[in-house]
């Protein structure tokens, strides 16, 4: 992985490095510390199943840096743990 997002961050040359996935891709940069922010969209749908969007051996404590609502849709933003800005 971290192989994967030196190539990603090279080929942005300075700029910020988004990747749009599931869980399991999310997963994997969150354990290998490669990720900064996360940016989660909330839509109003019942499923009554998933997956969960991190593996629990990913968990650690993010910080909730900004909500924004557009109309019943909601944008979550939060800061990894040690990149508070």
């Amino acid at each position: 992985m971290t192989e994967v997002h030196q190539q990603l961050v090279e080929a942005a040359r300075g700029k910020n490095v988004w990747i749009l996935g599931g869980a399991e891709l999310a997963t994997q940069f969150v354990q290998a510390d490669l990720v900064d922010e996360l940016h989660i969209g909330v839509a109003p749908v019942l499923v009554g199943s998933g997956t969960r969007l991190l593996h629990a051996a990913a968990y650690t404590p993010w910080t909730l840096a900004e909500t924004n609502q557009y109309g019943s849709f909601l944008a979550l933003r939060y800061v990894a743990p040690g990149r508070e800005s």
